[in-house]
This record gives structure tokens, C-alpha cells and sequence, in this order.
């Protein structure tokens, strides 16, 4: 996804990009401010360093939203959940930010605050966006415009549609992308010199060059320089500059190409937004390609170095393809380098391959309706009825073998040699059977797989599909002659309403979660900070059910691990333990280090986990005998999933207990 809808998504909350200088005056007030206000200062510091210490930002949105639980707050936590998710997803960190996104969501619903609802359903929209999910992000924003609509003087519904024509751009469905981007541009015409303002145009300016409108584009892109300069937006100017060069590229004007990606680069080294640096060096790699080859290899291996640091994919592959093509050319051929490139292009574009087919399954997933499920259990069970008539018919059919050569065996052989052929002939008879017997339980363990997974989708998404279609009657029920001047597609709303059945894949995929593992980067994580962080966030769900918090914390124990894997291992754990103990219960908090190791106790007072069920705790699916005591549910995967991220950390987890005795957990990590 474009770097430029995270930029949209900030525009929610503030309309200029945060200086060091704001964020020290800022800083100096927070001493002696307590409660509310510290909170709103917290969050102005987190819009500050957002995207130039998003480290930083961290600290402050943590720190917002415990004050915010202590006053319980709601709507002063729904904004901190919607800080903190906005926040991971710019630094990358998706599954964290859509996690603290939902729970922003789930408050604002809980207070009906349009308020609330709207501007936290854009940024769901863009974390939908980023990982490729159109269909969903397109109902986030139609919601959040819906909704703003209502709102007065509510001046963000030009970001909105700016990020639903990014979406068609990224759709490559460029008509659609010029109509909202055109709509978004007119929202903004009365107040003209703002980064609204300057959104809109870009999003226009980027659809119509990609449309093949040069003089379109270049009109805008001029608009977003005056303007950009005149108010102090560089960014913007910045945007303006590379698209600009990439204009006259397309033109086959060189020179002034090659003079707008300098001035773009020259902005993107001041902002250090390194992302775009390395897009930028890719800009004049394709430009210098047939005129300076020696210039693009140089531009392509700068690009290629900031790119693999940042896990931008796509860059890299268009960095190894001009290098292939470089390297191919009769004047800088070279068989070696070329035989490289080509290799890591086809590994890279392999996996990229991979992902667009995880998301095109999830995309046939979420067409499924009851009654093609329906249909597919019944394949399945006729399968299986099928499978059962085959293994009969070889036993009969065995049998009769048998009885034949028993038969042959009387009428040619001696009455020795009929025993002998008869044991031969049982031993054969004993094998298939316990082929058949193996094969018997495979099918069973298929079934029970089956049953399993259609209990777990029946049981976790009844609620939320029941909500989402209400929703969508409501829309429908509402809709005026405005809403078909943008043509909401309600039919793509309604659509997106059985795309929450792909949740079901995301919490099953196993399999994906060791992929995004196999490129884990470790780095130093102060352990205690964060574990008497998740502490402090799980005490109202605590209280909430009668239950203590006992926490012994050793302070400054560094670890070598990944913060949200840490971080989802230690609120899994402590979920759990609060999740299984009755109430007027204590749970047990400890971390301290032993034999060179930082080792982290989690101790409930529950009912307790049998020696038998003990060996099945990390397994997938394995929900046990014990029952959550406030009706939560419990998918039996939270731990299967928290032993492959300490694993894949070089960590060691493990449980003692007893039956009756209540249950501790143990994990240990790598010291840094």
C-alpha cells in the first residue's frame, strides 16, 4: 500500500507533522498534570513523535492509555487504543495495530459516539488496506463516511475519500480512483491551503498520471508545490517532486525528470523518510538504465540497501529487476551477477506470490454462505462414507483372496505345506487389517478436525456476522439521493459482511504465523518495563471479576525477543490465568532470572491441570476440561501460538500443576 494513506490516516488527529522542538515544549508541561489532562497532553505528544520517534510515541500511548483505565474512562481509552493502533500500524507492527484498533472500536460502539466510531473505522480501513484486504478496507471507509456525514462541520470526510480513491488506485481501477479523488478535492476548495487539501490533490495527481491524464497530473502536481511551499507542508512538495519526475520520465524528458527526483530526494533526506528515499534512488536507477548504466547499478544497490531494512518488498524487486536488466545489456554484461539477481527475484517474487494467494483464499473464503458450507459438509461426509465402503470392500475382498488360496493350496500342496501358506496367508490378513485400522483413524482425526473447526467459526462469528448484517439493514434503510452520487457499492458492503469468515483462517493459519517467523529479527527488550505495562492493563479485567494481581518484578532484566511477540506471550498468559480463576482469587506475577536466564512466572489459583492434559497444552485445537469461570470464550489455540514465539526467540515455556491445585506457567527467554 502507498505510504501516503498512513499519512491520511493522520490527518484524523492532527494536520501538521510534529517537530523535536514541539515535542520538548511539551514534554516540559507534563510535571504536576494529573488525570484528563494528563491524558490529552499524552496524546499530543504521541501525535508529535508519531513518525519522527515512533519509540518514543510508544511510551506516551502506553502510559495514556493505563491513566485512562485508572479513571475509566471510556471515551478517553477508546482514543488511546486509537492512538496506539495508528501508531503500530506506521511502524509496521499490523497485527498489533488492528488489535488495539478493534478494542478502540469496541468502546466506541459500547458509547454510540459518531464521534468516536468514525474516525476509528478510517484507520481500521487503512490497516485493511496496508495488508491488501480491498474489500474490507472499502466497508471500513464507507462506514467512517457514512457516519462523518452525520457529524457537523466534520472536515475530515475529504481523507476518507481520499483513502477510497487510493484504494481503487491500488485496484489499478484508475476511472474510479479520479471520480472520488475529484470529490475529495472539491470537499476541500473553501479552505484550499491545507494538508487536506494538499491529500486530495495528491491522490488526484497520482490517479490521473497513472491513467495516462499527464496534463491532469501536472496541473496538480504544481497546485500541491505552491501550496506546500506557501504553508510549510514539505512532505507534500516532497510527493509533488517525485511524481512530477516520474511525469516527465513518462514524457521522455530526462533532464527535467532527472532534475524533480533531485529535488524530491533532496525533501525526503530533510523529513528522513527513508522509505521514500529508497524509492526515490529506484526513480533515477529506471532513469539512468539506458543512458548511464554505471549510474543505475549505483542508484539500484542504494535503493536495495534501505529497502531490505525496511522490509519493502516491492522495491526490492524492482531494484532486482532493473538489475537484471542492467546486467543483461551487451555493455555491462555479466553472466554472475546476472545468475544472482535473477535467483533472489525469483525467490522474493515467489513468496510474494505465496501472500497474494493466502489473501485470494481468504477472499473465496469470505464468498462462502451457509448454504454452500451446507454443501460442502455434505461432500465431506459422503467422502468419508465412500472411504468406509472401500476399506470394507478390501477386507472382503481379502477374505475371499484367502479363501481361494486356502481352496488351490488343498487340492497341489501336502498338509505341511497347506499350514505353512495358511500362517503366511493370517499374517497378510493382520497387516491389512491394521492398514485398515490406521486408516480408520485418520479419518477419524479428519473429522474431528472438521468438527472442530466448524465449531470453532459457528461459535466465534454468530455475533459479529449477526452485528455487521444489522449494519448493512440500517445503511439501506437510511441511504438518500446524496449516498448515489457516490455510488456506495452496498452491494460490496453487504459482501463484506461474510468476510469475517476469514478470521477464521487468520486464527487457524498456524502455518502462516512459523512464516512470519522464519524472518524474526531480535532485539533488546526491556522485559520488566513491559511486563509491569501488561500488568497495570489487565487490572480492571481483574477487578471486573473479583480477582487480585500480585506482581514481583526484578527491575531492568534486558532480553533478546521481538516487543510484540513478547508482548502477546505475556498477555496471553496472564489472560488465561485471570480467565480460568474463580473469583476472590490471587494471581501470581514473578520475574527474575535463574541459571543465566530471564525466567517469568504466571500463577493462578484455578482448578488446576491434569498430568494427562498437561501433555496436551501446546498442542493446536486442544481445548481441556477446565472451563473459563466468567463464561470468556477459548479457542484452544493462545497457547499453541505462544510456544512458537518463544521457540522461534531460542525461549524455553512449560506448566506445573495439579489437579485441584491451580496451575503456574513458566517462560524463559535469552538474556541480552
Amino acid at each position: 500500500m502507498h505510504k501516503i494513506t498512513v499519512i491520511a490516516c493522520l490527518l484524523f488527529v492532527f494536520n501538521a507533522f510534529g517537530q523535536s522542538s514541539k515535542i520538548d515544549s511539551l514534554e516540559l508541561q507534563l510535571p504536576g498534570l494529573n488525570g484528563e489532562e494528563r491524558v490529552a497532553l499524552l496524546h499530543e505528544l504521541v501525535k508529535a513523535s508519531w513518525t519522527i520517534e515512533p519509540n518514543r510515541a510508544v511510551k506516551y500511548g502506553r502510559e495514556a492509555i493505563a491513566i485512562s483505565k485508572d479513571l475509566n474512562d471510556l471515551e478517553l481509552q477508546s482514543i488511546s487504543y486509537r492512538l496506539f493502533g495508528g501508531l503500530y500500524n506506521y511502524m509496521s507492527l499490523i497485527d498489533s495495530g488492528r488489535y488495539y484498533k478493534s478494542q478502540a472500536l469496541k468502546l466506541a460502539l459500547q458509547l454510540d459516539d459518531p464521534g468516536l466510531l468514525s474516525p476509528t473505522y478510517n484507520n481500521l480501513g487503512v490497516t485493511s488496506q496496508t495488508v491488501g484486504s480491498y474489500v474490507e478496507a472499502l466497508n471500513y471507509y464507507y462506514m467512517s463516511f457514512l457516519i462523518g456525514k452525520q457529524l457537523p462541520d466534520f472536515e475530515s470526510l475529504s481523507v476518507i475519500i481520499s483513502n477510497i480513491s487510493e484504494v481503487y488506485h491500488d485496484l489499478s481501477q484508475y476511472d474510479s480512483a479520479i471520480k472520488y479523488a475529484t470529490m475529495a478535492v472539491s470537499l476541500t476548495e473553501e479552505r484550499p491551503n491545507t494538508s487536506r487539501h494538499l491529500l486530495a490533490e495528491v491522490s488526484l495527481a497520482r490517479a490521473n498520471l497513472s491513467k495516462g491524464n499527464l496534463t491532469e497530473a501536472e496541473k496538480s502536481y504544481q497546485t500541491i508545490i505552491e501550496i506546500g511551499n506557501e504553508i510549510g507542508e514539505r512532505r507534500y512538495v516532497a510527493y509533488a517532486n517525485q511524481g512530477l519526475g516520474r511525469l516527465f520520465y513518462n514524457k521522455g524528458d530526462k533532464k527535467i525528470a532527472k532534475r524533480y527526483f533531485h529535488n524530491a530526494f533532496d525533501l525526503f533526506v530533510e523529513l528522513d523518510d527513508q522509505a521514500y528515499i529508497a524509492e526515490v534512488f529506484l526513480d533515477l536507477s529506471t532513469l539512468h538504465i539506458d543512458v548511464e548504466p554505471d549510474s543505475a547499478i549505483y542508484y539500484a544497490q542504494k535503493s536495495l540497501s534501505i529497502a531490505k531494512g525496511l522490509n519493502l518488498n516491492d522495491i526490492i524487486l524492482a531494484n532486482y529487476k532493473n538489475l537484471i536488466a542492467l546486467y543483461s545489456h551487451e555493455i555491462k554484461l555479466n553472466l554472475d551477477s546476472l545468475r544472482l539477481y535473477y535467483t533472489k527475484y525469483n525467490e522474493l517474487e515467489s513468496i510474494q506470490k505465496k501472500d497474494n494467494n493466502l489473501r485470494s483464499i481468504e477472499g473465496m473464503f469470505a464468498k462462502i454462505q451457509e448454504e454452500q458450507i451446507g454443501k460442502q459438509l455434505a461432500a465431506q461426509s459422503l467422502e468419508l462414507q465412500q472411504k468406509t465402503f472401500q476399506t470394507n470392500f478390501l477386507i472382503a475382498l481379502t477374505f475371499v483372496i484367502v479363501f481361494f488360496t486356502i481352496i488351490i493350496l488343498k487340492n497341489y500342496k501336502k498338509q505341511k505345506q497347506l499350514g505353512i501358506n495358511l500362517s503366511e496367508a493370517n499374517d497378510q490378513l493382520e497387516k491389512q487389517n491394521e492398514l485398515i485400522d490406521k486408516k480408520n483413524k485418520d479419518l477419524e482425526a479428519l473429522d474431528k478436525e472438521k468438527n472442530s473447526l466448524i465449531n470453532i467459526v459457528a461459535h466465534d462469528l454468530k455475533n459479529p456476522l449477526f452485528n455487521i448484517m444489522g449494519s448493512v439493514q440500517l445503511i439501506k434503510e437510511e441511504t438518500i439521493a446524496t449516498e448515489k452520487e457516490l455510488d456506495v457499492p452496498l452491494e460490496i458492503i453487504e459482501g463484506s459482511a461474510t468476510r469475517l469468515s476469514s478470521m477464521v483462517s487468520k486464527i487457524l493459519d498456524v502455518e502462516a504465523i512459523e512464516r512470519g517467523l522464519s524472518n524474526l529479527e531480535l532485539e533488546s527488550v526491556n522485559l520488566s518495563e513491559t511486563l509491569s505495562s501488561i500488568c497495570k492493563e489487565f487490572e480492571s479485567q481483574a477487578i471486573a471479576k473479583q480477582i487480585e494481581i500480585h506482581s514481583k518484578i526484578t527491575k531492568r532484566i534486558m532480553i533478546q525477543g521481538e516487543q510484540t511477540y513478547v508482548n502477546q506471550i505475556i498477555e496471553n498468559l496472564i489472560s488465561n490465568a485471570i480467565k480460568f480463576s474463580p473469583a476472590d482469587r490471587t494471581v501470581f506475577i514473578s520475574l527474575g532470572t535463574r541459571k543465566g536466564k530471564a525466567q517469568l512466572e504466571v500463577k493462578d489459583q484455578g482448578p488446576g491441570i491434569s498430568k494427562e492434559e498437561q501433555g496436551k497444552l501446546f498442542q493446536v485445537f486442544q481445548k481441556l476440561s477446565a472451563s473459563p469461570t466468567g463464561n470468556e470464550t477459548s479457542s484452544g489455540l493462545g497457547l499453541s501460538i505462544v510456544k512458537k514465539y518463544i521457540d522461534a526467540m531460542g525461549g524455553k515455556i512449560w506448566c506445573k500443576s495439579e489437579k485441584g491445585q491451580g496451575a503456574s506457567f513458566f517462560a524463559q527467554f535469552q538474556l541480552a
